[in-house]
C-alpha cells in the first residue's frame, strides 16, 4: 500500500494506491502422498503452494520418470486439482513388474510455471502378493484387576499392500481356543486395552496384522499374563511454567491444572500456606489430574498452594506460588509512640499482604475534632512518622494508609483520639537486683534505666545521708540511665545506697540492701539441721529485731517457713525433717521499722543423716 500526498498554499490532498507484484508460484507443498498403488496405476495427492505468486493457481503440471532414466515425462500439464490418478504404468515380466517410478509436481499461474515439488520416493507399480508378516513385538504396558493393555510394533513386511489394521486375540492359559477381542476389520492403532477379564485368571495374548489379502501370522506375548492391579507411588507432572509461579491482576482468575499418576488412585489434598484453603477455591478431582480454580482474585489469594498426593505406595507434594497484583492490606498494630503539645509520633507494622509489589510508603492522615474531612499530614517510607504543627489541647484522630503501584490500602485508624499535650509518666527505676557484691580492691560499675516524663531528677543517698562524690566513687547520669562507679572498693564503700527519681508526676525510690551474711550448717541429724549466720553489715538505719528462716526440699523447689517465732539469736535448729531427704536453707533479716532484707545466699543442699562431729558446710 502506497500513499501519495500533494500540497500547495491552498491545502493538502492525500490518496492511497495498492500495487500487487505478480510472480511465479512457489513449489507445491509436500510431501507427495500416495493413496493407492496397483500394477498399472498410482493415485497421489499434494498440497497447494504456500506462495501463489499474487494470483490464483490455474493448474498443476504432473511429471513421471522411469528410475532407469534421467528424463522427466509429462503426465498432465493442465491439471486443476491436487489429486490425480496416473495410469498406463508398465507391468508384465518380473523385471518389468519391479520398475519404479517417481513423480514431481509444479504449479502454474498467469505469470508462469513455478519450481517443481521435491521428487517423491520410489514406488512399485504392483498388486499385493502376500499377507503381512507378524508384528515385530508385543508388550504389556498396563494392567488392572479386570483388564490388560498391550502394544505392538509394525510388521517388517506389509506384503505389498498397506496395513489395514491389527487383530488382538486372547486365550485362557489352560485352553487352546482363541477369542478375537477387536473388530474383524482390525484396529488402526498400535495399542489396545482388553476389558472384562477375570481377576486372577492367566491368559495368552497374540496380535496379527491385516492387509487386502487377509490376516498375517500372529505374534504371541511371551508366556502368560493375568490381570492384576499395579501399585505405583504417586507422581506429579508439574509444568515448568507453573514452577515459575503464577501472577494475576486483582479481579482475574487462577487455574492450576496438574496431571498425576499413581496406583491405586491417590488421595488428593490442597493447602494454602500450610493451612486450609479459603471458600473461594474450587477443587476438581479426577483419576489422573486435579485442578484448583480461584475467581475474582484479591491480595488475600496470594500465597503458596501445595498439592499432596498419598496412596499405599507413597506420598509426594509440589507447590505453586500465586501472586495477585492488588493494593496492599492495611498497616497493623498502630500505636502512639510519643505525644507533645505540638506534635505526635506514631509507629506501626507493615501490612500482612503487600499486594504483590513493593510497599511504596505510608500516608499519615489526621482528622481534627469538629471536622469531617481527613487530610494528609505527612508521608513516610518507614513504619513510623511524626505529625507536627498541632494545636496544644486540641483533639485529633489519626489513621495510616499503605500504598504500592496498584493503589492505596484500606486505612488503619488509631484506636482512640489523641489530645495534643506533653505526655507525662511517673518515674521508674529499672533495678533487676537489690544486692551487689564486690571484692576489696576490685572495681564496681552499676547502671540502671530511669524512665519518666518529664525527665526525672535523680538523687543518690548512702546510709540515709546525701551521697558524696570522691576521687574513687562517682555518679554516672545520662539522658535515660543513672549509675555508680567505684574504683578499688574498700570497707568505706559498704552500706545502703538509695536512688530517688522524681518529676512533676511523682517520686520513686529504690534501695540496694545487704542480706544476712555467711550462713553455715553446723550440725545434721536424721531429722534436724542446725545453722548459724552473721549479722548484716548494714541494718537499714534501724536496729535489727530478728530473723526468719526458710527451707525447701531440694527435689521440688518450694520454699516454706522453717520458724514459727521470731529468731533473736544468730543461729537456729530446724527440726521435724525427714531422714535421708536433702534440704536447702536461706535467712532473712528484719529491722525495727519492719523492713525485711533480701534472702541470704542459699546454704546446702544437705542430707539428714546421723553424723559424728561438727559440720562446716557453708555458703
Amino acid at each position: 500500500m502506497y500513499c501519495i500526498s500533494a500540497t500547495n498554499a491552498v491545502g493538502k490532498k492525500e490518496t492511497t494506491i495498492e500495487i500487487i507484484i505478480l510472480d511465479k508460484p512457489g513449489p507445491p507443498s509436500g510431501p507427495i502422498r500416495f493413496e493407492e498403488i496397483t500394477t498399472q496405476s498410482v493415485t497421489m495427492s499434494w498440497d497447494p503452494p504456500k506462495y501463489n505468486g499474487g494470483c490464483q493457481i490455474s493448474n498443476y503440471i504432473v511429471q513421471k520418470r522411469n528410475t532407469t532414466t534421467t528424463t522427466w515425462e509429462n503426465v498432465s500439464i493442465n491439471w486443476a486439482r491436487t489429486t490425480i490418478k496416473v495410469t498406463k504404468l508398465t507391468t508384465g515380466t518380473e523385471y518389468q513388474f519391479r520398475i519404479i517410478y517417481e513423480f514431481r509436481v509444479a504449479a502454474e499461474n498467469i505469470v508462469g510455471v513455478g519450481e517443481p515439488s521435491l521428487p517423491s520416493s520410489y514406488y512399485k507399480a504392483c498388486d499385493p502378493k502376500f499377507k503381512p508378516s507378524a508384528p515385530t513385538y508385543v508388550n504389556v504396558i498396563d494392567s488392572t484387576k479386570t483388564s490388560i493393555t498391550v502394544s505392538w510394533g509394525k510388521p517388517l513386511s506389509d506384503g505389498g499392500s498397506e496395513i489395514q489394521g491389527y487383530i488382538v486375540e486372547v486365550c485362557k492359559a489352560e485352553e487352546e481356543q482363541w477369542t478375537m477381542v477387536t473388530p474383524p476389520t482390525g484396529l488402526r492403532v498400535n495399542k489396545y486395552e482388553i476389558m472384562k477379564l477375570t481377576e486372577g485368571q492367566e491368559y495368552k495374548i497374540q496380535v496379527c496384522a491385516l492387509n487386502k489379502l487377509g490376516v498375517g501370522e500372529p505374534l504371541g506375548l511371551s508366556g502368560t499374563i493375568k490381570p492384576e492391579e499395579k501399585f505405583e507411588p504417586p507422581q506429579i507432572h508439574l509444568h515448568s511454567e507453573l514452577r515459575k509461579g503464577i501472577t494475576v491482576k486483582a479481579g482475574g482468575s487462577v487455574r492450576i491444572h496438574i496431571p498425576f499418576k499413581g496406583r491405586p488412585a491417590p488421595e488428593i489434598m490442597w493447602m494454602k500456606d500450610e493451612g486450609n484453603l479459603t471458600e473461594k477455591a474450587v477443587i476438581e478431582k479426577a483419576v489422573n489430574f486435579t485442578q484448583l480454580s480461584i475467581d475474582s482474585c484479591d491480595r488475600n489469594d496470594s500465597g503458596k498452594y501445595t498439592l499432596s498426593l498419598t496412596n499405599s505406595s507413597g506420598c509426594v507434594s509440589e507447590f505453586v506460588s500465586v501472586k495477585v497484583l492488588d493494593t496492599p492490606g492495611a498497616p497493623q498494630n498502630l500505636v502512639v509512640k510519643s505525644i507533645k503539645k505540638d506534635s505526635v509520633t506514631l509507629e506501626w507494622d507493615k501490612p500482612e499482604h503487600d499486594g504483590g509489589s513493593r510497599i511504596g510508603g505510608y500516608l499519615i492522615e489526621m482528622l481534627p475534632k469538629g471536622t469531617d474531612k481527613w487530610g494528609v499530614a505527612t508521608n513516610t517510607k518507614t513504619c513510623d512518622g511524626t505529625v507536627t504543627g498541632l494545636t496544644a489541647g486540641a483533639e485529633y484522630q489519626f489513621r495510616i494508609i499503605a500504598y504500592n503501584e496498584k493503589g492505596k490500602s484500606e486505612p488503619r485508624v488509631l484506636a482512640a483520639p489523641v489530645i495534643a499535650s506533653d505526655m507525662t509518666m511517673e518515674p521508674n527505676i529499672n533495678m533487676q537486683f537489690n544486692t551487689y557484691t564486690v571484692l576489696a580492691g576490685k572495681d564496681l560499675k552499676l547502671e540502671f534505666p530511669v524512665l519518666g516524663r518529664p525527665k526525672p531528677k535523680v538523687n543518690w543517698m548512702k546510709n540515709g545521708q546525701p551521697f558524696k562524690v570522691t576521687s574513687r566513687v562517682n555518679i554516672l547520669n545520662t539522658a535515660s540511665t543513672t549509675g555508680i562507679q567505684i574504683t578499688e572498693a574498700c570497707k568505706d564503700d559498704f552500706g545502703k545506697y538509695s536512688i530517688t527519681a522524681n518529676n512533676a508526676v511523682g517520686t520513686v525510690t529504690e534501695d540496694l540492701t545487704v542480706p544476712p551474711a555467711n550462713v553455715r550448717i553446723t550440725e545434721v541429724t536424721k531429722n534436724s539441721v542446725s545453722l548459724v549466720w552473721q549479722r548484716p553489715p548494714y541494718d537499714g538505719g534501724s536496729k535489727i529485731t530478728g530473723y526468719s528462716l526458710e527451707r525447701r526440699e531440694a527435689s521440688n523447689g518450694r520454699w516454706v517457713k522453717a520458724n514459727f517465732t521470731n529468731i533473736i539469736e544468730l543461729g537456729f535448729t530446724v527440726s521435724g525433717l525427714s531422714q535421708d531427704e536433702s534440704y536447702e536453707f536461706r535467712v532473712f533479716a528484719k529491722n525495727a521499722v519492719g523492713s525485711v532484707s533480701n534472702p541470704s545466699l542459699i546454704a546446702g543442699p544437705v542430707t539428714c543423716v546421723d553424723a559424728c562431729g561438727e559440720l562446716l558446710t557453708s555458703i
